[in-house]
């Protein structure tokens, strides 16, 4: 069933992939039209790359390792798995260890960036006032997020051999797209753009899906 499951999976994904791609894209222009006000946002990215190459590239990224594990338990916890054990260590990395799995359970740290997640949640909770802050921390956790990715996704890793590597590169490209996508849309007052971003991804993956299944029936019709 597990393996049905991610089979269906791979190709929804593969379609996702496209439509939020290019609701991604379609960000980047009035992103980049917007700088000045989205100077915060552009800070925190600075901040970030300035300590990484001045000092966390140099050391083992500890707190890194943190949010990768704790990531792991959280959505172990969310699929009601139990979880035995948790270590993270500078120089050994960590573990963490569940009875039973999934795959969304293995990938999730190279997908969900949890500090996002929760600086977004605070933009529908929090006065306008302090959006320069939240922007400014969004795109702090966003390099915090993305940077380790490059060290981390690699085919040896184990979490992405137990899952498959081709299907991990996939989910893992996708859940990035999106969680960039959503972050940009996030820098408006409250978060004002999600909806659009969301609505677009969604309608564009829509078109995409129902543009191959015609290549593929008439195709089929070709052969028969």
């Amino acid at each position: 069933m597990e393996r049905f499951v991610k089979i269906v999976f791979f190709f929804a994904a593969l379609v996702a992939l496209s439509g939020f791609g290019q609701a991604l894209i379609e960000l980047i222009p009035p992103f980049l039209s917007r700088w000045k006000s989205n100077w915060p946002f552009l800070a925190g990215v600075g901040v970030y790359g300035l300590l990484w190459r001045i000092y966390l590239s140099r050391r083992a990224p500890f707190w890194s390792i943190v949010e990768h594990e704790l990531t792991h338990a959280v959505f172990a916890l969310l699929f009601f798995k139990r979880v035995r054990s948790l270590n993270a260590f500078r120089n050994r990395g960590g573990q963490v260890t569940v009875e039973g799995g999934n795959f969304v359970i293995a990938l999730a740290p190279y997908i969900f960036p949890l500090p996002v997640l929760f600086i977004i949640l605070l933009k529908f909770l929090i006065v306008p006032h302090y959006d320069d802050v939240l922007n400014f921390l969004l795109g702090f956790f966003l390099m915090f997020h993305l940077v380790p990715l490059f060290s981390e996704v690699h085919p040896s890793q184990p979490d992405i051999q137990t899952t498959g590597v081709i299907f991990s590169l996939v989910v893992i490209l996708l859940g990035n797209l999106f969680f960039i996508g959503l972050t940009l849309s996030a820098l408006e007052v409250r978060g004002a753009g999600i909806d659009a971003f969301l609505k677009a991804g969604w309608q564009m993956s829509l078109k995409n899906a129902q543009i191959f299944w015609q290549f593929i029936q008439q195709k089929l019709a070709h052969l028969l």
